[in-house]
């Protein structure tokens, strides 16, 4: 688990991690090879069911340090 910098209260949050395996960046498509930083962009949403109920739904994307614009944690 590496840092981690909250863009917006409880909804979404970066962390600065190294890869364990080889992974594909979501933005550029190029890929993070083992032991490289990347940036693991949390995201989470409030979605519903069709019987009327209610979740968070967590995405993970993974973005090459490259390709990301903002703010290191």
């Amino acid at each position: 688990m590496g840092k981690r910098k909250w863009l917006t209260p409880n909804k979404e949050y970066i962390e600065l991690v190294v890869a364990r395996k080889n992974y594909i960046c979501k933005e550029c498509g190029k890929p993070i090879f083992k032991g490289d930083r990347y940036v693991l962009d949390c995201i989470n949403y409030v979605t519903k069911t069709k019987f009327d109920k209610v979740f968070l739904k967590w995405y993970r994307n993974k973005i090459c340090l490259n390709s990301w614009q903002g703010d290191l944690p």
